[in-house]
């Protein structure tokens, strides 16, 4: 029973280093905005605006975090305790891990009213909250779509 036991905090030890080392290698530098893989090599347009008002809003969670969360969950709990104890640990792990899936893929984000230089207003949600009113930005766009919104200088 000890050895069995041994092996199973073992692999659930494993299985939260390697998830805390890919996290970390993604975190390499601080104060950098994070670029999507189709923009690097693209051509994109940029324009100048000044933040005219700020509205604090959640992006929610598409599913994909629950979900990913809800089964990663259940499969580590499954190490835990025999027969009925054991279903109800995978249970309550899927739950927990869903709940916490949930959670991570919630975000921070802002709605922008902004006054682009070409006289025009525009209205955008973006990832964070470090936009203030009075705040010069530049907007880098790809036709519609927005790709992100960097602040020049505070007001």
């Amino acid at each position: 029973m000890i050895r069995k036991f041994n092996s199973k905090i073992i692999i659930i030890l494993l299985f939260l280093l390697i998830f805390v080392n890919i996290n970390s290698c993604s975190q390499l530098y601080d104060n950098t905005q994070e670029v999507s893989l189709d923009d690097a090599g693209e051509f994109l347009d940029y324009q100048y605006g000044t933040v005219l008002d700020v509205s604090y809003v959640r992006i929610k969670d598409t599913g994909a975090g629950a979900l990913v969360g809800g089964a990663l969950g259940a499969v580590l709990a499954s190490f835990i305790g025999e027969g009925k104890a054991n279903t109800l640990a995978q249970m309550l792990g899927g739950l927990f891990g869903a709940y916490l899936g949930y959670k991570a893929d919630t975000a921070n984000a802002q709605q922008l009213i902004l006054e682009l230089d070409d006289g025009r207003r525009a209205a955008m949600v973006v990832r964070g909250t470090e936009f203030a009113p009075g705040d010069k930005v530049r907007v880098i766009y790809r036709g519609g779509r927005i790709v992100r919104v960097e602040r020049v200088s505070r007001r």
